[in-house]
């Protein structure tokens, strides 16, 4: 299989994020997830979602941007519909306060990547397939940052790499949990919509990817959280 292939690239590039704290499994962060050096305005970024009184002392301990990254050390996986390769797993590696490497395996290709995480967003690095060896952090902070997969403030209407909230507290369900306060994005490109579903405290629980044919025929292909395990 070639990473070039354009619905496969696409599912590689699925900007699902990671998780720092679990509002149903945790109550803090792990000793390796502690908080960044400059976190914003946590109520500023945070007021019309409520999330310090939903998730309390997870909340209390972390940046808030951290609280869309999944906690070091777990797997998560997401089911797939539309498409063989929908259905994955993303293990996750905290490498110091800034820098977070997810290993996400389709059954397809294993891609390994690098999130640099600043106090105005979350920001992937860099992208590697079949990695032989783990990047540090002297390497990552070297490198050019290839897109923005997340910036605060968490309002709707904030716009960054043709994506904007145009939701904070939607309701949304998963094989794993039903959710409220959740936090969606949308990016609109000629005929291909695509949604992100981010809860705070949990991380990304879904993507949708719709697109519509020149006959107008819709096709959805969408991977929803499913399994966190430690």
């Amino acid at each position: 299989m070639k990473v070039s292939d354009p619905i496969i690239k696409k599912l590689l590039l699925f900007p699902l994020f990671l998780l720092l704290a679990s509002c149903m499994q945790t109550e803090s962060l792990s000793e390796n997830n502690k908080p960044a050096e400059s976190p914003i305005n946590q109520q500023e970024a945070f007021t019309s979602t409520e999330v310090e009184q939903d998730y309390g002392k997870a909340f209390e301990n972390a940046a808030e941007l951290q609280l869309f990254l999944y906690e070091d050390s777990s797997t998560v996986s997401f089911e797939g519909e539309g498409n063989e390769y929908a259905s994955y797993t993303i293990k996750t590696d905290w490498l110091s306060d800034h820098y977070v490497r997810y290993e996400q395996d389709n059954g397809g290709v294993v891609l390994a990547k690098y999130y640099r995480i600043d106090s105005d967003g979350i920001y992937l690095v860099d992208q590697v397939a079949d990695e032989a060896m783990v990047k540090t952090v002297t390497e990552l902070e070297n490198l050019p940052v290839l897109s923005t997969e997340l910036m605060a403030p968490i309002t709707i209407g904030t716009t960054f790499d043709g994506w904007t909230i145009t939701a904070t507290e939607a309701s949304y369900t998963t094989p794993y949990d039903a959710f409220n306060k959740v936090i969606v994005l949308e990016k609109q490109t000629d005929t291909i919509l695509e949604r992100q579903y981010y809860v705070a405290g949990v991380g990304a629980v879904a993507y949708e990817f719709e697109m519509t044919d020149e006959n107008g025929e819709v096709s959805m292909i969408t991977s929803k959280l499913a399994l966190i395990t430690y």
